[in-house]
């Protein structure tokens, strides 16, 4: 089913507009509301006048305009350029107002709500004319979606739009169905090649043409009055003169639509539903034609070269008696005429069209008032319809006996209820079969039609109930699609039964589908209507059979007749709410931390081995260099260090080292070596809260933008799974970077190759083409999380982070000089014995017995290594999926245990068959995170499989095996 959507846009361009978006299914109420605003725009309306002036300078004020021969003079080429140009800046800067901010949640509503697969027909509605000329078919959301068409409306009605519940038509008089019947007025033909449209109207088949060749007012007034027509044409020459259009319907005579208004009236009453003006500048003509109700109207907003108005008249025609829809088939029209663009500047910016929103546009077919096939045993639906405690409301109404009771029920409710069903189904396609009592047998040649028409059935009884003693009236409905056996004008068979089954399971408000009838309308499932299946159920004389709900936009699935608590499927809601309702319950207290953080440490390690970050070099001071040279280490060795690493022009050295005292000898050599733009130094910021953290300075004279804070955040078992990369510290802390150690170096490495930081906002930041999202207070397994600073999750690489060499081997001059040039070198110690520094469990720890823990300048290697690989690999960081969604994925899982695994439900089996399931859906679930987790996804592993094994659980113990 088509959707159509109202733009209504109030105010003007000095002021602004203010915008009101609905959008419905054609012919229904709208599901979606939205409102927003247009900044002024008075550039815009500037744009607009340029662009209209250029163009009539481009091309001669008539039909008649036939391509120049493009010379170097910079006459004609040049106003063709000079006209492309003033479009194209007006198309930018109408899409650079139609992205203000006041206005973007109209356009992600659209985003949101429209599928590229649907059919969307646009009505961009207002009472300024200037706004309406714009050239709406350029927004870029209309021109990226291949399936909808903007059309104009001009108006000046309230903000608020309307649209109907069911289509509103013309009342045309009764008709032959001979054909479409089109009225063609060739007018003052000067210079006009009007004999070539008139061809393309006479080859077209299933019409019924009348040509009125230069005719008097008269003649066509009389012909507007005396027969019905479906289309009426005019081909010849106009103006709009002011506001008002002008056509020239002969060499001596025009005339405004005005002089034709009591004759256009009697034409729409008859069924006038397409009016199309091949003239030149047509948007007088529109203006004209706002107090007349035509439902659809094709205009030219500019002087329109000959060419192009016969070649726009072609395409549409061709595709419109084709099949093609009528926005669509004008749509493919206007894009056509993009071919003629080398010769007629702006060509498919020149066909627009106007109509009334609620008069869903016409198909060829219908214009031509044939009727639909008769229904016969092939391909059909069949509806029952049937009216909820009818006989109990009988007995509750106040009449003295029976008969006045039964009188009371059928004129005011069992009448109005007739009528709603009757009233649209002659335009439907559909056919009572037989009514008994209250319910209805009805049949339609469209599944999908059917479906329509018994939706707007229920929406009529929600929107406008009729009320009885009980409430208001319920219909109940049910459709099945057969070829049953026709006798005479009724059909009978197992057709027939099988849709009385299926209506005899649906309560009221319901409109049930058998798996037949929903497959052929599944693909229109969208915002008009969406499917609910319900499962299997046992049919009697049918068998056991899917059967679907059609829920309206804000419809919520309900139960069946005859469902209990003990039916497979409500079993099967229960396990899964139940599953889920204590899994997150656990999860939100903080339950299940410890555990999912250990599942996470799980899929860590079994993640396959990666090299070691080419960028990096790590020196090592071993047990053995301690012994040699003394702990802790002397200045000079550090000194002497950096001085052999920097002949081999290191990109950055990093001192993963405290030097807040000297630690002689050689502590000036230290201290000049440290001078140099590529050292950088570590320190400490203080905690308030903890005495034994009082913060380490940095070396002295080393400027802050050289210097990065050590501190790490380690989670409440010890082990070290977060990047903490910036912090605030105070203002009297002795440490006063806001830098973390590897922040400092991986973004000093970046900067020299031209890759900078960006803040996007405070809790998000992009260093090349990676995004830093910082960790909230309860990111995937956390709650309550310890989120000072700005924290990642650490992306640790499976296996070594960087090559390593041990410090008499550098001052040995045992170093291959490749492995320093150009790398950021880390600079530390790996001695447990006789160095201080921590170490620190990780998810890597629990891979050897005892727990091997990682010294801090390894730590470093991983944090720098994650920062330089997510910038300049696409390595990827580690996201978590928003709260909601995890909550949803702990459902799914817990819906797979209550349903999934409760394949056997409609089976008599053994349980250890309900455990292979399980462990099956398990290791379904288990290879998902790890294949999640290779591209950084860290899904919720335990609370899932926690929730698939309750599911399971309360299934199998519901169940009756």
């Amino acid at each position: 089913m088509a959707k159509l959507a109202v733009l209504k846009l109030v105010g003007d361009f000095e002021r602004g507009f203010d915008a009101n978006l609905a959008i419905a299914a054609e012919g229904q109420y709208p599901t979606t509301e939205i409102t927003g605003s247009l900044p002024p725009a008075l550039p815009l309306q500037a744009s607009y006048q340029q662009w209209r002036s250029l163009y009539h300078r481009a091309v001669l004020f008539d039909r008649a305009i036939t391509p120049k021969r493009i010379t170097y003079d910079g006459s004609p080429a040049a106003r063709q350029r000079d006209c492309q140009a003033a479009a194209q800046d007006l198309d930018g800067q109408l899409n650079d107002w139609l992205t203000a901010n006041s206005f973007r949640a109209i356009e992600r509503k659209c985003l949101e709500l429209l599928s590229p697969s649907d059919e969307v027909r646009v009505v961009i509605q207002s009472a300024c004319r200037d706004l309406l000329r714009l050239p709406w078919q350029r927004w870029h959301f209309i021109d990226c979606y291949q399936n909808v068409e903007v059309a104009l409306r001009s108006c000046s009605a309230r903000l608020t739009p309307t649209l109907q519940t069911a289509t509103v038509t013309p009342n045309p008089q009764p008709r032959r169905g001979d054909g479409v019947r089109i009225l063609s007025i060739l007018g003052d033909s000067q210079d006009i090649e009007v004999e070539q449209d008139r061809r393309l109207l006479e080859t077209l088949p299933g019409t019924e043409l009348m040509t009125l060749v230069e005719p008097q007012h008269r003649d066509i007034n009389d012909h507007l009055w005396e027969q019905p027509w479906d289309i009426l044409f005019f081909a010849g020459h106009g103006r709009t003169q002011g506001d008002e259009g002008h056509l020239y319907i002969n060499p001596n005579e025009h005339l405004t639509l005005k002089e034709l208004k009591y004759g256009l009236q009697k034409a729409i009453a008859q069924g006038l539903q397409i009016a199309i003006f091949n003239a030149c500048d047509g948007l007088g003509l529109a203006w004209d034609l706002d107090s007349l109700p035509i439902p659809h109207l094709i205009v030219m907003r500019e002087p329109v070269p000959d060419r192009v108005a016969q070649a726009f008249l072609d395409y549409f025609l061709q595709s419109y008696a084709a099949g093609q829809s009528f926005p669509m088939a004008v749509r493919e029209a206007r894009e056509r005429l993009q071919g003629l663009e080398t010769d007629y500047v702006c060509a498919s910016w020149l066909p627009v069209t106007f109509r009334h929103p609620a008069i869903a546009p016409p198909s060829w077919h219908q214009l031509g008032g044939k009727q639909q096939p008769a229904l016969h045993s092939g391909l059909i639906t069949l509806v029952f319809t049937n009216l909820v405690n009818s006989t109990v409301l009988k007995n509750q109404l106040t009449g003295a006996d029976r008969p006045s009771r039964d009188r009371q029920y059928f004129e005011d409710i069992l009448l109005p209820h007739r009528h709603r069903v009757e009233a649209q189904l002659s335009h439907c396609g559909g056919r009572v079969v037989e009514t008994e009592g209250d319910s209805y047998f009805i049949v339609f040649t469209s599944a999908e039609v059917a479906l329509q028409w018994a939706l707007q059935l229920q929406q009529s009884h929600q929107n406008d109930p009729i009320p009885t003693p009980l409430g208001n009236l319920q219909v109940r409905i049910g459709m099945h699609t057969g070829s049953p056996l026709q006798d005479g004008p009724k059909f009978v068979g197992q057709e027939v039964d099988y849709a009385a089954r299926v209506s005899a399971l649906a309560n009221g408000e319901q409109v049930l589908l058998s798996d037949v009838t929903a497959a052929l309308v599944r693909s229109r499932a969208g915002q008009s209507f969406r499917l609910h299946n319900h499962g299997d159920r046992a049919l009697t004389g049918i068998g056991t059979v899917p059967i679907y709900q059609a829920l309206l936009p804000q419809q919520q699935p309900q139960a069946l007749r005859g469902d209990d608590l003990n039916s497979p499927q409500r079993g099967g809601t229960i396990a899964s709410l139940v599953a889920t309702a204590l899994v997150v319950g656990l999860r939100l207290l903080g339950a299940l931390q410890g555990m999912e953080l250990q599942a996470f440490d799980t899929l860590m390690r079994s993640r396959p081995a990666e090299a070691p970050d080419p960028r990096l070099l790590v020196i090592t001071a071993t047990e053995t260099d301690l012994q040699q040279y003394g702990a802790p280490l002397p200045d000079g060795v550090i000194a002497e260090a950096i001085a052999a690493l920097q002949p081999h022009n290191p990109r950055l050295i990093g001192l993963n080292l405290f030097r807040d005292r000297p630690r002689q000898p050689g502590t000036d050599q230290l201290r000049a070596q440290l001078q140099a733009e590529n050292a950088i130094v570590l320190c400490s910021v203080s905690e308030a809260s903890n005495p034994n953290k009082p913060g380490i300075a940095p070396p002295p004279n080393v400027p802050t933008t050289e210097q990065g804070f050590s501190d790490l955040i380690v989670d409440p078992d010890r082990v070290l799974r977060r990047h903490l990369l910036f912090i605030q510290p105070e203002t009297e802390d002795a440490c006063q970077t806001e830098y973390a150690f590897s922040t400092r170096l991986a973004l000093r490495y970046l900067h020299l190759d031209n890759v900078d930081i960006k803040n996007i906002t405070p809790n998000q930041h992009q260093v090349g083409p990676a995004i830093l999202n910082r960790l909230s207070n309860h990111a995937g397994a956390y709650h309550h999380l310890d989120n000072r600073g700005f924290q990642l999750m650490l992306n640790y690489r499976a296996g070594e982070a960087a090559p390593m060499v041990k410090l008499t081997d550098l001052l040995a001059g045992k170093v291959d000089p490749d492995l320093i040039e150009d790398r950021i070198i880390l600079f530390g110690i790996v001695a447990p014995l006789s160095n201080s520094a921590p170490y620190f469990l990780t998810p890597y720890s629990a891979k050897t017995h005892p727990y091997q823990e990682m010294p801090g300048i390894m730590l470093q290697a991983h944090m720098t290594s994650q920062l330089l690989a997510a910038a300049l690999d696409g390595r990827s960081l580690i996201w978590v999926l928003p709260e909601f969604v995890e909550i949803l994925w702990i459902a799914l899982w817990a819906a797979i245990g209550g349903f999934g695994v409760g394949r056997l439900s409609h089976k008599q089996a053994a349980p250890w068959v309900w455990g292979v399931d399980v462990a099956a859906s398990g290791l379904l679930l288990s290879g998902l995170c790890w294949l999640a987790l290779l591209q950084g996804g860290w899904l919720p592993w335990a609370p899932a499989g926690m929730a698939l094994a309750i599911g399971a659980g309360s299934k199998l113990t519901s169940s009756p095996l």
